[in-house]
């Protein structure tokens, strides 16, 4: 059996999560029990192991007559019984703890996702249970639910049956309609502290009679990323066998060399080293380095570091504020998951931070022999990820300003705006950006009309938005029209809204064309 299923917590004292743990025996322990829980919170965290938990709970036999004041009013005295936690050698509670019983049903939403579902759900529910006093219903990644879906199974939550309970579980609580939140008591998961997951995995190896060293199993919790059930199947891959687990080990086996590797790489980035940066990322591949955990790793560093420059004790980093929040706005739009290559993504990324440096600094750069000098302040790194910015004597600007990173980006917002508001998003298309000043980003359009439309409130507020969903932050637009009107053929493919293959269209017929699309 996996350690995973083996170490499965079978108990509310043994949940690991300290304020989901309080919170569900302060609900056991007042007297009444909601007949819906909402339990929402990243994945790994808990959610299955604690609805077990309340289903055992809830059928127990040692709990029947504590059951029975809470749900079905057999005494109409104040409750004074206390629940007992699960009897693991009670067949009913094995059973539920293994997935197998009848009592507590498991459902996943995204794959019974539709009103036909949740219809025949409402046809089940209503017959009590088999076996024990509470039917628990569990359903995983409700917020797959259809809207019609979500409505059948609202009136089911204002009108349960006394005999049966629901849990939902979701990683993704904002899409839970509001009226199904309102029905339900919410219990918020979150990702695990490193402290619960030291807790969890110490717990382990005492129980595999392993020995570790501390610096190992830290290794294993950074690259758990909060999740209990990663840490769990990471720690049984990495001490398989083992009577010992150290450090060395556990970066042989994750392939993780953390900040050591991060640092390598941007004193590469800095030195605007490319040859060095193809080299990097392919020992990287020779030694099979886990490109997820890498590039987790390699955020995590940048972020961390990012936190400690803006303290206010002016705490010693590696790199400025500025060139850490740089280099993080880059790597973080990288996706490794989607490389057919291992670390393409993040290889092309570097190159292209450093190609632009060359481009903007005139082409300069060292040879990569040089170690850059690492300072908390403006220095070296800081220059080389400059854009140009002197214009009529202005000083160098020490990074992007956000209009820049827009127009850096532009394309990637264009279909942003496209899957919003299509109509827009060919407006735009048709536009041309001319440039960034600060935070301001000058954009052309070509016909008043589309100036008119851009300029709406509504407009403007999704441009708004989309531009924070890129990069956290405002950039103020300010639309100018083209005079005089340009000839079809010196706009460019990006540039030409509803112009054809063969560039008939005059631009009397694109302005109605365009007229069309946003009336």
């Amino acid at each position: 059996m996996s350690w995973y299923r083996q170490y499965r917590p079978i108990t509310l004292a043994g949940l690991h999560l300290v304020s989901v743990r309080e919170t569900l025996q302060q609900l056991l322990g007042s007297g009444q029990f909601p007949h819906a829980l909402l339990f929402a919170g990243p994945k790994g965290t808990g959610k299955t192991s604690a609805a077990r938990i309340i289903g055992a709970i809830l059928n127990d036999p040692a709990n029947a007559e504590f059951v029975r004041q809470v749900f079905f009013g057999t005494d109409k005295k104040k409750n004074t019984l206390n629940f007992q936690e699960p009897n693991p050698s009670d067949p009913i509670v094995q059973q539920i703890q293994r997935g197998t019983s009848y009592v507590v049903i498991e459902l996943d939403a995204a794959s019974h996702r539709g009103i036909d579902d949740i219809r025949q759900l409402k046809e089940r529910v209503h017959l009590p249970p088999a076996e024990g006093l509470i039917a628990l219903y569990i359903l995983d990644e409700a917020h797959m639910l259809t809207t019609e879906a979500f409505n059948a199974l609202l009136k089911l939550l204002e009108e349960p049956p006394p005999h049966a309970v629901f849990i939902l579980a979701t990683t993704e609580l904002h899409k839970i309609p509001e009226t199904i939140v309102s029905r339900c008591a919410v219990v918020q998961f979150h990702k695990a502290s490193d402290e619960e997951l030291h807790d969890a995995l110490k717990n382990i190896l005492q129980a595999e009679k392993i020995t570790f060293e501390d610096e190992a199993l830290r290794e294993v919790i950074a690259a758990a990323d909060g999740s209990f059930r990663d840490g769990v199947k990471l720690l049984e891959m990495v001490a398989g066998g083992q009577q010992r687990l150290s450090l060395v080990r556990v970066q042989e086996m994750l392939k993780t060399q953390g900040i050591t590797e991060t640092l390598r790489l941007f004193k590469l980035i800095v030195d605007k080293d490319a040859l060095g940066v193809a080299q990097f990322f392919a020992e990287l591949r020779v030694k099979d380095t886990d490109p997820i955990y890498f590039h987790k790793s390699l955020l995590q560093f940048s972020h961390t570091e990012l936190l400690l420059s803006l303290h206010e004790a002016k705490t010693e980093t590696h790199f400025s504020p500025k060139v850490l929040h740089f280099l993080l706005s880059h790597f973080n739009l990288v996706k490794p998951e989607n490389d057919i290559i291992p670390f393409l993504g993040l290889e092309l990324k570097a190159l292209e931070l450093i190609f632009k440096a060359k481009e903007k600094n005139g082409g300069g750069g060292s040879s990569g022999s040089s170690e850059p000098k690492m300072e908390p302040t403006k220095s070296k790194t800081e220059s080389i990820l400059t854009p140009q910015m002197q214009a009529q004597g202005e000083v160098e600007s020490p990074g992007f300003t956000q209009g820049q990173f827009l127009l850096e980006k532009w394309e990637e917002f264009l279909t942003k705006v496209h899957q919003r508001n299509s109509s827009i998003g060919a407006v735009l298309r048709s536009a041309k950006p001319l440039a960034a000043e600060g935070e301001k980003a000058k954009i052309e359009v070509y016909y008043q009309f589309h100036r008119e439309q851009l300029l709406q409130p509504k407009f403007r507020s999704m441009l708004d938005e989309c531009v924070e969903d890129m990069l956290g932050a405002k950039v103020f637009f300010e639309f100018t029209l083209a005079t005089p009107l340009p000839e079809s053929d010196s706009i460019s493919p990006l540039t030409t809204l509803a112009v054809s293959e063969t560039q008939t269209n005059t631009p009397t017929d694109t302005f109605k064309l365009a007229k069309e699309l946003l009336m």
